[in-house]
């Protein structure tokens, strides 16, 4: 079996995260502005209109994050079979998955099931990559990257920690994908509708694919950092 390098575990997470934030705009224009990669702002409404006593906008946005739950119990269960039965190539099953919720997005049609496509999606996706060598990340969101980043750039300017500088460059640029994802998927959306689903889609299955040739080993990649 092939080992990845640093190189290629960051570049697979640069990869997710500028599909993350793809899905994210995309979620967020065809779901009428419910954020699709992370669960922050959908909580946030859960808990106000909770608290105005308006319980289908509540559970309009309360859906979401259970869809991500259940994405994320999903990928944990993927890693930890993987583990246990010494199957390597648990992020291309992950990811496999995510391929195909993302390719049939454009035929689902109502809020409920298009935001469990979305959800389940970017649950599966949060757990598959979660270290470059030393350093903990995650794909889908981005506040903890940017507070490793900002504490990294403090620690270089203080102690002249080089491996600090990286792990900034590295949690910096996953921000600057995100964002990058963002844009073409609003973009994206507005100029093919549903059909923008297609490519984030496309970027994750020869990601599947490349993971059952030279995969990403679980045991080791879960023990860094």
């Amino acid at each position: 079996m092939m080992r990845p390098g640093a190189t290629h575990v960051t570049a697979a997470a640069l990869a997710l995260s500028a599909v993350a934030g793809y899905v994210d705009a995309l979620g967020f224009e065809l779901l009428r502005g419910v954020f699709t990669s992370h669960i922050t702002g959908d909580t946030a409404h859960l808990g106000i209109y909770s608290a105005a006593g308006k319980l289908a906008e509540a559970a309009r946005y309360g859906w979401l994050p259970l869809m991500i739950l259940v994405g994320l119990l999903a990928s944990a269960t993927i890693t930890s079979l993987g583990k246990k039965h010494g199957f390597h190539s648990t992020f291309g099953v992950a990811l496999g998955l995510e391929a195909i919720l993302l390719f049939t997005s454009p035929l689902v049609t109502t809020y409920r099931a298009l935001a469990a496509v979305f959800g389940i999606a970017m649950g599966l996706q949060t757990l598959t990559v979660t270290n470059v060598p030393g350093l903990r990340v995650y794909t889908t969101y981005m506040t903890g990257n940017l507070a490793k980043c900002a504490e990294g750039v403090v620690k270089f300017a203080l102690e002249r920690d080089r491996e600090q500088l990286r792990h900034s460059i590295v949690t910096g640029m996953l921000w600057v994908m995100f964002l990058a994802g963002v844009v073409a998927g609003a973009a994206a959306h507005a100029r093919w509708d549903r059909a923008a689903s297609a490519a984030p889609a496309a970027v994750i299955a020869a990601m599947a694919l490349l993971d059952f040739w030279r995969p990403i080993d679980p045991a080791k990649e879960r023990t860094q950092g």
